[in-house]
């Protein structure tokens, strides 16, 4: 029989009390990985440029890093002692030439055509001269010229704008980190691979590097090979999954539009045999996603793309390492990218049976206000009123749209993600016992801009801090959701951690000049921490106190829908973590005294709390430049006054002794509580000194010795509820009983004799 501790949580609304139970099993809680939280560094050293924008990240205690990540990875060639990220031109000129079908190397035969960089990039610019006519076609010779020069002018930018490697850079910085951790502690590095301008050779020495001691030596746990190259079709580089596979293993079977470099996946299991490798998966497109159709003219080629690689999972190698054959599977994980959009997401999901999202209906109360922008002239005006949310309800459209996509939120992360999103990715690539393949989330967030109005409108605000902490507590339900899926996710990395956008943790104030009246805004400011910033921070200690994650039940979701709950425990079952989210908009309160465990004492004496909460559900830290400055998102008549920049207005960690904790309108929170279980003895009217009950704790063996010799001692075993579970006699001086096939907890063994009794509670530690 399980013994289950119900822990139930009141929250008082108004005059109204409902009860938010929260079932603990300490048999079936769930241990999370520390590599759960962490970022990922896409452009990181280019926007990242201060001490102070430094310190914030190592603040937030990440402990998996995607490094350097993104199309940063695409011709990179890292070394400690190079400028920035050290390309060899050289080389990305020749895999250009790959990609758009030269007859052979432009840049080694006769030059017709001479390009120099201008000079605003470096004042050091050279010619670069290469062959047009050496090209298949003249469509081919213009691509390669065009993106030769683009990949230059970045290429010298970051030599005269970085001074120092970005290799040497990142191990300094994440000594900084784990200096800030307990002692021992590393942080763990997903490192993203060139499989195209560099070669296997070049892999191999930048990883030699990452580990060196200079410095500190990194932990390099993951290999990403590429980034997203399903999107990496031009010319036929990658047509499906397969020639992916034989591209990366340098097998002959390869047909597309590069040269071959050599095998990158056996190098580095020969020297680096403990490094995992994770294969780029394409986008998952279903169908039938709640309701609404998220496929496109991709899906065919994506879904190829995905079984094709799910077929090699059980692939092998065989490579010496130290002179030992050893065998390996070709690859360990399946990486996967995903970003909320809403157009993926709309009114299917509040019954009215239309895919249309929140913001793209032209009329009605969830109109998106920029639709309308492209229908606003200069003699008519609709938005001639107040455009705020809170306190000032005059903006009913706009609180509409903001409260229809937090919903959708909410339905994403509590299932949408789990059944739809995940089971996807589990059909497609053929997860199951006999192929566990893991799963690398390296990169999550909210949809950047790609002219995506919809899902851009809602960076920075309240509702990207719900979908951040949501979509975390979610990946940790999917852990265990699927039978043969057990820790299916084994790494993630929140995509980013600094960011020219404002949905990642800290980036720039923006110089709205481009984009709203023209007027620039502390454009050489930095540092700000973003929406996005307060709930990855408050989940760090997930990771630093090594908590493990309990299901719990949760009721009144209907009533109070915009609530949520997540509880842990530690590794000592001694401490309860509660992280709430109240989207509300009205203040609640927990009433620490109501929460009760069974077979527990709550210490609520003492409790630390740390949370934040907002004003508007777009306020934000620092300027955003779709609500601050922007013509759109003004107040007054006419807009001639510029929305008030209201930061998030709390954010504290503090031990409280208040047993009523106000859970604030718009706020997110973590509560910590201690808790101990029951021990000693009840003493009634049989005379317990007759009688010795050990050990206690016990493992399974409970001795009871009888000092005088008792005849039919009625000795009964029930749960801390009352419930009988076995029960024995004692005739003599001494009984052992087995309680092995119990669970672990306290229980309550009754003697009984002559009508009297003794009661005895008893701990069950296996």
């Amino acid at each position: 029989m399980k013994k289950t501790i119900s822990i139930f949580i009141s929250v008082l609304l108004s005059n109204f009390v409902f009860t938010q139970s929260i079932n603990l099993n300490p048999a079936n809680t769930k241990a999370i990985n520390s590599e759960q939280h962490g970022l990922s560094y896409v452009n990181f050293y280019n926007t990242c440029t201060d001490g102070v924008c430094i310190d914030n990240i190592v603040n937030l205690k990440p402990r998996i890093i995607r490094f350097p990540s993104a199309g940063d990875a695409d011709n990179y060639s890292m070394n400690l002692d190079t400028m920035g990220y050290g390309i060899n031109f050289s080389g990305v000129a020749k895999h250009l030439a790959d990609r758009y079908n030269s007859l052979q190397n432009p840049l080694t035969t006769p030059p017709f055509t001479t390009y120099t960089a201008p000079t605003i990039f470096d004042p050091f610019s050279v010619a670069l001269n290469y062959n047009p006519t050496v090209f298949s076609n003249t469509t081919a010779a213009a691509s390669y010229s065009n993106e030769l020069i683009t990949w230059y002018n970045n290429y010298r930018k970051q030599q005269t704008q970085i001074t120092s490697s970005y290799l040497l850079n990142f191990k300094q910085h994440i000594k900084q980190i784990e200096d800030s951790l307990q002692t021992g502690e590393k942080v763990n590095v997903i490192y993203v691979a060139n499989i195209f301008s560099g070669t296997p050779t070049d892999l191999l020495r930048t990883i030699k590097q990452l580990v060196s001691n200079t410095i500190t030596p990194v932990k390099v746990v993951g290999l990403e090979m590429s980034n997203e190259s399903w999107g990496k079709k031009n010319a036929d580089m990658f047509p499906d999954g397969d020639a992916f596979y034989y591209y990366v293993t340098g097998s002959p079977l390869y047909t597309g539009c590069l040269n071959l470099k050599g095998n990158y996946i056996d190098s580095v299991k020969a020297h680096f045999p403990n490094i995992k490798i994770g294969l780029p998966t394409a986008p998952l497109g279903v169908s039938d996603y709640y309701g609404c159709d998220m496929t496109s003219s991709n899906t065919a080629s994506f879904t190829t793309w995905n079984t094709q690689l799910g077929a090699r999972s059980n692939n092998t190698i065989s490579v010496i390492v130290n002179n030992n054959p050893q065998t390996f599977k070709a690859f360990d994980a399946f990486v996967i990218h995903k970003y909320f959009d809403d157009k993926f997401w709309g009114n299917a999901q509040e019954g009215i049976g239309t895919c249309n999202n929140c913001l793209y209906n032209a009329t009605g109360p969830n109109q998106f206000k920029n639709y309308l922008r492209a229908h606003t002239t200069t003699t008519v005006n609709p938005f001639n009123h107040p455009y705020a949310y809170f306190p000032s309800p005059d903006d009913d459209t706009l609180k509409s749209s903001f409260d229809c996509q937090l919903k959708e939120t909410f339905t994403y992360v509590d299932s949408g993600f789990v059944n739809k999103f995940v089971g996807g990715y589990m059909t497609q690539l053929g997860i199951t016992n006999s192929n566990n393949k893991k799963l690398w989330m390296t990169e999550w967030n909210i949809l950047e801009d790609n002219n995506d109005d919809t899902t851009y409108l809602f960076h920075n605000t309240f509702n990207q801090a719900v979908l951040t902490m949501g979509w975390k507590m979610g990946m940790y339900r999917s852990n265990w959701k699927f039978p043969s899926a057990t820790d299916l996710f084994q790494y993630s990395t929140f995509f980013n951690g600094v960011s020219e956008q404002q949905n990642g943790c800290v980036s720039k104030r923006t110089n709205t000049g481009n984009n709203g009246d023209g007027v620039t805004v502390d454009a050489t400011s930095s540092d700000i921490k973003r929406m996005a910033y307060w709930p990855t921070y408050m989940m760090r200690h997930i990771s630093l106190d090594s908590l493990k994650w309990v299901d719990n039940s949760t009721t009144n979701m209907a009533a109070y829908p915009n609530m949520r709950f997540y509880s842990f425990v530690n590794p000592s079952n001694n401490k309860l973590y509660i992280y709430y989210i109240n989207a509300n908009n009205s203040d609640m309160i927990l009433k620490t005294d109501s929460i009760h465990a069974t077979g527990y004492v709550l210490d609520t004496n003492g409790i630390y709390r740390e949370g934040f909460a907002v004003k508007n559900n777009y306020s934000s830290a620092g300027f955003a430049e779709q609500f601050e400055l922007n013509k759109y998102y003004k107040t007054g008549n006419n807009w001639l006054k510029p929305l008030n920049n209201e930061p998030y207005y709390n954010y504290g960690n503090t031990n409280v002794s208040t047993h009523n904790l106000v859970l604030q309108r718009k706020s997110m929170g973590l509560i910590k509580l201690k808790y101990n279980l029951i021990t000693g003895i009840n003493k009634t009217n049989l005379p317990s000194h007759n009688f010795v009950v050990y050990p206690n704790p016990t493992n399974g063996t409970l001795i009871i010795n009888s000092l005088h010799d008792e005849l039919n001692t009625l000795i009964t075993v029930s749960d801390i509820l009352g419930h009988e579970i076995k029960r024995d006699k004692l005739n003599g001086h001494s009984l052992n009983m087995d309680l092995s096939g119990l669970s672990n907890g306290v229980y309550l063994v009754n003697l009984i004799s002559d009508n009297k009794t003794a009661t005895y509670k008893v701990i069950l530690l296996k």
